[in-house]
């Protein structure tokens, strides 16, 4: 940054909108307007990066304040206090992205020596497939069930995780309970993003956890009716899984539309048992990817019998009998 207002970090960005109000609090009331501005948007284009939640403050103090230097005017001063320690971390000025994140993640063992231990995210749901594919979280979390351990990070579509692909798709089909979960900082998940074992999309995790149980009986109910037809309208991404190519088949017949019992025959000829693909039907049908209509079954078509027409040497000797008989 330069002296001059960069007029994209001095644009309209509220700092009370910022909507991480539980975090650590980052005082900046004794800044000015411009600066204020500044250290809000870097905040939240950190927020990724950063080992727990902050929050911009308006007050003069709070856990964290960053203040400017009282003797070097080319300097800031980040103060980090909690009840028993205080301590000064100096920053260059004009403030720059990776050494605000290095400090502020430097400060969270002296703002709350707990904080890695302590989830900074609310979680709401106690399923792996309901934390990871609707979860809004900003920061790293890992998260611990019977699969083992998997690491989310944000504005990522893969999860990684530290066991065998065969241990977690077992996991996932038994008990896809989340069972613990903490934030971790970013360079921990970004290791162990790397050096993960398996990593999946949120689609194939919920394939692997299965569809519900109202969702099972749903489909048992539709597939029972001898006229059911269905047609699938979404095709599912389940690239990374091993035994996704038996199912292109199946899928192919379906989006084209058939009955049930071409579906399970398809289906079947690719070594898929008709119990694999009634959970998977489930699954699309909850998921809304699949259209389940009952098609009446077309009338045989009544054949009317013409007879065949006559040649021109059969008409003359037909007419010449006739000719003989009146006579």
């Amino acid at each position: 940054m330069t002296g001059q207002p960069n007029p994209i970090l001095a644009g309209s960005l509220n700092v009370d909108a910022i909507p991480a109000r539980t975090g650590i609090a980052l005082a900046v009331g004794s800044l000015g307007g411009l600066d204020q501005q500044v250290v809000g948007t870097m905040l939240h284009t950190l927020a990724t990066r950063l080992g727990a939640q902050f929050r911009i403050s308006e007050a003069r103090e709070a856990e964290l304040t960053l203040v400017e230097h009282a003797s070097d005017p080319a300097s800031f001063v980040l103060r980090v206090r909690n009840a028993s320690n205080f301590s000064e971390l100096r920053l260059p000025r004009p403030l720059r992205l990776m050494p605000l994140a290095d400090a502020l993640n430097a400060s969270i063992d002296i703002v709350r020596p707990q904080s890695l231990s302590t989830p900074a995210v609310e979680v709401s749901s106690s399923s792996l497939v309901g934390l990871l594919c609707g979860s809004a979280a900003n920061v790293p979390l890992r998260v611990e069930g019977t699969w083992g351990a998997c690491v989310l990070v944000p504005g990522s579509d893969e999860i990684a995780f530290d066991r065998s692909y065969l241990v977690v798709a077992r996991a996932l089909a038994e008990d896809a309970r989340v069972v613990g979960h903490a934030v971790v900082k970013p360079e921990v998940a970004a290791a162990t993003h790397a050096a993960a074992r398996v990593r999946l999309r949120c689609e194939e995790i919920r394939w692997l956890s299965g569809p519900s149980a109202e969702a099972m009986r749903a489909i048992a109910v539709k597939l029972s009716h001898p006229d059911a037809f269905i047609t699938l309208r979404i095709w599912p991404n389940l690239a990374r899984l091993p035994d996704h190519r038996r199912w292109i088949d199946a899928f192919a017949t379906m989006q084209r539309g058939a009955g049930v019992a071409q579906i399970f025959n398809r289906a079947a000829a690719h070594g898929i048992a008709d119990a694999q693909l009634r959970r998977g039907l489930a699954l699309l049908f909850e998921q809304r990817q699949v259209v389940l209509s009952q098609r009446r079954p077309v009338p045989p078509t009544k054949v009317i019998s013409v007879p065949p027409s006559l040649s021109f040497l059969q008409r003359l000797k037909q007419r010449l009998s006739q000719m003989m008989d009146v006579s």
